[in-house]
């Protein structure tokens, strides 16, 4: 890869890192149902047309930032059961999940999407909820 082709792969992820935390901050005051394109783009200040340009929906992103904290908390439940011989497995691996979302209570609202519907979240699409569940 070229010194060119890695600058704009970086500045790429940076931009939906932007977007993502934009997301992230609207999904939680206004859920699925409620967000727009509009608002995460103006949260992570940018014109809708360019949001577009990385995510085509608010449900692609949305699978996103959940597909991302699935896998975060899966890391941290196998580090718990790799890590814990002093205490039964069971124990080490929920302690760890409070934990988890205890840090990150944003993370814990959009995993409830896979428990019929979530806090505010409602269906994605048929392809990115066979992906999820």
């Amino acid at each position: 890869m070229s010194a060119v082709e890695t600058r704009r792969a970086l500045v790429t992820d940076y931009k939906r890192s932007l977007i993502r935390e934009a997301a992230r901050t609207v999904f939680a005051r206004a859920g699925l149902e409620g967000a727009s394109m509009r608002a995460i783009a103006a949260e992570a200040g940018y014109t809708t047309g360019a949001l577009y340009v990385h995510f085509d929906t608010k449900e692609e992103l949305y699978a996103e930032l959940l597909h991302e904290s699935l896998g975060a908390l899966f890391e941290t439940l196998g580090e718990a059961l790799a890590g814990s011989p002093s205490e039964p497995s069971s124990r080490a691996v929920l302690k760890a999940f409070l934990g988890f979302y205890r840090e990150r209570p944003q993370d814990f609202e959009l995993s409830f999407y896979l428990h019929g519907g979530g806090l505010k979240a409602s269906g994605l699409n048929a392809g990115l909820d066979d992906q999820l569940n």
